[in-house]
């Protein structure tokens, strides 16, 4: 058995669902064995825990803590031609979500007071640092040991980038938005955990973002219906244009409100007539439109 140093290094952000091609640095490559994970700047081996529902999936645990899911392409193969009967044993391909959890133990920068002092902290969340991808392949007829390097640095990729959201690849755009709207701090409503899961829970996140980025103004939040023709539902979907903002490197931040004079339910309050400032609306730029870059008053 031949064992090799790290024989490619891959550039990747916190932000972005990190496609890894182990394949690509071997000559016709065949029988990828199951992936080893260290992390080399903490002198640490991470242990693969099993994630209920996603068999293709495992949790990358080092320090007590998560640094991120491991996915076998196998996990976003339905419904995709591009990677329809996509499998890591044959392809070597995998994919890699860091944790996005504010502050992560093992992030190369913390988030301590001082580091919100410096300009760009909101890029730095979640973890950052090398994480080593160790796998058994065969080349040749010969079974060797080899690894490669990934080394994920703070933000994400922009619409230029290698992965960068993208439309139309279902389950594997589904999973690239998860990661981007749980980076940009999108969540669940009830819950305090950012990084909402790798299953998509449902449209919450997607109206909370789409409302963000309204072009005209005049959206409302999911499931509120109003008489007034100028104003339209948040639908929840990813589309076109979801994805383009995404991508967009001033995509709005999800920041906590309330509602300082909420009208009550069942005396002031009326479906038809919607009055009062509301949660995940920036507040309306200079030009009357609501773009995201001018946050609520109503900081929680």
């Amino acid at each position: 058995m031949l064992l090799a140093g790290d024989i490619a290094t891959i550039d990747g952000h916190t932000g972005d669902l990190i496609r890894l091609d182990l394949a690509a640095a071997h000559i016709d490559p065949s029988q990828f064995s199951a992936p080893r994970v260290s992390l080399p700047e903490f002198d640490e081996i991470a242990s693969l825990q099993p994630i209920d529902g996603a068999p293709n999936s495992v949790d990358v645990i080092a320090g007590g803590e998560s640094v991120g899911v491991l996915t076998l392409v196998e996990a976003f193969s339905t419904g995709s031609e591009k990677l329809r009967g996509a499998n890591y044993d044959d392809d070597g391909v995998i994919y890699f979500s860091p944790s996005v959890i504010p502050g992560h133990p093992l992030d190369a920068v913390a988030d301590t007071p001082d580091a919100r002092a410096v300009p760009g902290f909101r890029d730095t969340r979640g973890f950052q640092g090398d994480v080593r991808i160790e796998y058994e392949v065969t080349v040749g007829g010969n079974v060797e040991t080899h690894s490669q390097l990934l080394q994920i640095s703070g933000g994400y990729s922009n619409e230029n980038d290698r992965d960068r959201v993208q439309f139309g690849e279902q389950s594997l755009t589904q999973a690239q938005a998860n990661q981007r709207l749980a980076y940009l701090g999108y969540r669940s409503l009830g819950t305090d955990d950012e990084a909402f899961g790798f299953e998509f829970q449902g449209n919450l996140e997607v109206d909370q973002f789409k409302a963000a980025i309204d072009p005209t103004g005049h959206a409302v939040v999911y499931d509120v219906q109003s008489t007034d023709e100028d104003l339209f539902v948040v639908d929840g979907e990813i589309d076109v244009q979801t994805v383009q903002w995404l991508n967009q490197p001033d995509a709005p931040r999800f920041v906590a409100l309330t509602d300082l004079n909420p009208p009550s339910p069942g005396t002031e309050f009326d479906r038809n007539n919607i009055v009062g400032a509301f949660d995940y609306l920036p507040e309306k730029d200079d030009s009357g439109l609501r773009s995201g870059a001018t946050p609520q008053g109503e900081i929680l």
